[in-house]
């Protein structure tokens, strides 16, 4: 009993485990032939019949067999434990059909099916000659009921049922547990789950109700006569019930492999001696069904057992994509979205429902960010082959097995720079934006009840700067220290609106920052009236209004109604704003002038300032008035330090 459970057991992994090549027995050679250094004499034994012997010099053990260039499949624990002798094979309709391996110590018989798989006929010892007739279980055997909600050993009527988890050698098979519970020495009684026997749906043929006669109906005079009526041929309709799944030849299975996900059972092989084996699939329309397998030792067979299982998982509803652009401004919102499961040639679409809140960040600044968590209303634990960016398909490798939900981190202009898919464990995986491509960047351990924190912001603020997908991204200028030192205190610049102003430089600013003389702000240009305390506002919000700070005073983040248009650092700070309204299209423009003698120039439209981002126009030198030429060399180190041609970031 023990060689049949081992024999069976590796035999489901045998296509996960690579072996060392021996000799490559060719059974469609009618002449001599070599594998590696070993030589093979062929010679036919009648000439009436096509009877070949293949003679090997030494004893060796055998590992595969070919006809021709094609690989027939046998179970190489026929010939592992001793080697080859030699082999006779009997050709029939111009094929090799009927092998004989000479053993050390048996010989095999093997029979050529399709010209794929070698089935065993019989083996043959000192002792025996034995048919391959599958073993039975005795009667004395206890009979246990296989229960697939138990992952652990237990028992079952006074008896111990052993349960092994077993890994997939095949980084594809990641997300699908598979446990074994050995019958070896008992056997298969009845098969639960969550205490229920399992179930599985049979169609029947049953007469099909007469529909109820009204009482009025009954008065009228009959039609047909009583003989025309009992020759009406009778009306049958399909129905579907439940019953419980009973499986052939429950007595000789000495295995049950059970294919998980998230530990909710989707497929069972059943093994029996030999190497026999039945499999059954579960999908909520079906239930429990047969479903018809290739060999294990077919090449095809991971790739089969991947797919149907996958085809499963989504079936069973724990296969989920989502659309990253999804997003609301309502509390408690729920979408719903198209799924696809695929087997082989047949394609099911299913629909997935999923809660979306989400969370702003106003605990930093003005709420630039949202995180919209998708969720399935079921809250199952789930995985993804893709997402929707859109109508386009996005593929991101490396995702959780098992995932709780997906955080999409978007700016308010609604475009996503950061995903997170949060595991079993609540272990955040990310993923960012970065030039122009989704790339898997960390994993962090943080608290799953925080959406957004300071670190957070930090990357989105990083991402966003980075961001080329709606036009071109502000430029990172950086200012050396020797740059800062060619710089005067301030200096007389002639702006748009059109004014004359004097500025002061960043070399001032550090100066009295260092002196701790100087104070730093921000603004939102829509509520301009709250910035008299530090700053003075000329003309008005619709036409054209300038803000100058005042003395000692810088602005680092420049925002409009909420929504941050620029967030200077090292440093850089705004200390003039002009704002222009085109009343023809309702483009507002705003032009911020820096201590780095740089105006960066900023659109967008009054009726999507709320919505959409500001759109970056330009970044240039700024016209210097007075004593111009002393500024030259100042400019000329900025573009070479950041190989920058201001000319060539003006849209």
């Amino acid at each position: 009993m023990n060689i049949t459970h081992t024999f069976t057991s590796f035999l489901l992994f045998r296509v996960f485990i690579s072996r060392s090549l021996c000799l490559k027995l060719n059974v469609g050679k009618i002449e001599n032939y070599s594998s590696g250094s070993t030589q093979i004499n062929v010679q036919k034994k009648s000439e009436f019949q096509n009877f070949y012997t293949h003679k090997i010099s030494s004893p060796i053990t055998l590992t595969e067999i070919y006809n021709g260039n094609k690989r027939l499949h046998f179970d190489p624990l026929l010939s592992n434990s001793q080697p080859l002798i030699s082999a006779s094979v009997i050709w029939s309709f111009r094929r090799p059909a009927i092998i004989q391996l000479n053993l050390e110590k048996s010989s095999v018989l093997l029979l050529n099916e399709y010209d794929s798989l070698l089935a065993v006929q019989a083996i043959f010892s000192e002792n025996v000659v034995t048919n391959l007739v599958p073993n039975t279980h005795s009667l004395s055997d206890v009979t246990v009921d296989v229960d697939l909600s138990q992952f652990e050993d237990y028992n079952s009527n006074d008896s111990k049922v052993f349960v092994t988890n077993l890994k997939f050698a095949d980084e594809r098979f990641k997300r699908f547990t598979l446990r074994n519970y050995n019958l070896e020495s008992t056997k298969l009684g009845k098969l639960l789950y969550d205490g229920s026997n399992l179930k599985t749906v049979i169609k029947k043929l049953q007469p099909k109700p007469k529909p109820e006669v009204e009482p009025e109906a009954e008065l009228q005079p009959e039609t047909q006569t009583e003989e025309a009526q009992e020759n009406q041929p009778e009306e049958l309709e399909t129905v579907l019930t439940d019953e419980d799944l009973e499986i052939p030849n429950k007595e000789k299975i000495y295995s049950v492999q059970v294919y998980s996900y998230n530990n909710f059972p989707l497929l069972i092989e059943f093994l029996y001696t030999f190497n026999k084996r039945k499999f059954y699939c579960y999908t909520p329309e079906e239930k429990w069904k047969h479903v018809v397998f290739p060999t294990i030792q077919d090449p095809t067979f991971p790739d089969i057992l991947y797919n149907r299982l996958s085809y499963y998982g989504c079936k069973n509803g724990f296969k989920y994509t989502i659309n990253i652009y999804q997003k609301t401004d309502v509390a408690e919102h729920k979408y719903k979205i198209e799924n696809y499961c695929n087997l082989e040639d047949e394609v099911v679409t299913i629909e997935n429902e999923l809660d979306l809140p989400f969370y702003t960040d106003w605990n930093y600044k003005s709420g630039k960010y949202r995180c919209y968590v998708h969720i399935p209303t079921n809250r199952t634990g789930f995985f993804v082959d893709h997402l929707k960016a859109g109508s386009s398909v996005l593929q991101l490798l490396g995702t959780p097995s098992i995932i709780k939900s997906i955080r999409v981190y978007h700016d308010q202009g609604s475009k996503p720079y950061l995903i997170g898919f949060v595991d079993k464990a609540d272990a955040i995986h990310f993923f960012m934006y970065q030039d122009k491509t989704w790339k898997k960047d960390k994993v962090l351990d943080i608290n799953p009840n925080v959406y957004i924190d300071y670190n957070l912001k930090e990357m989105l603020d990083s991402l966003e700067l980075d961001d080329t997908r709606e036009g071109p991204k502000v430029p990172r200028i950086a200012i050396d220290n020797e740059a800062i030192q060619m710089l005067p205190d301030t200096a007389t610049i002639s702006t748009t609106l059109p004014a004359r102003y004097v500025i002061n430089t960043i070399k001032k600013d550090n100066e009295l920052r260092r002196a701790r003389t100087f104070y730093i702000h921000d603004i939102d240009t829509y509520k301009y009236n709250y910035a008299y305390d530090f700053a003075t506002v000329n003309g008005e919000l619709y036409t054209k209004m300038n803000i100058d700070t005042k003395e000692n005073i810088g602005i680092r983040t420049v925002s409009y109604y909420y929504k941050d248009v620029m967030i200077f650092r090292h440093g850089a700070l705004v200390h003039r704003i002009e704002n222009f309204y085109n009343t023809d299209n309702k483009d507002i423009t705003l032009e911020l002038y820096t201590n780095t003698l740089l105006v960066y120039t900023f659109r967008n439209n009054y009726s999507t300032t709320s919505t959409h981002s500001w759109k970056f126009i330009s970044v240039r030198p700024m016209n210097i008035v007075e004593d111009a030429d002393s500024f030259k060399k100042y400019f000329d180190r900025i573009k070479s330090v950041n190989h920058i041609n201001f000319d060539e970031v003006q849209t």
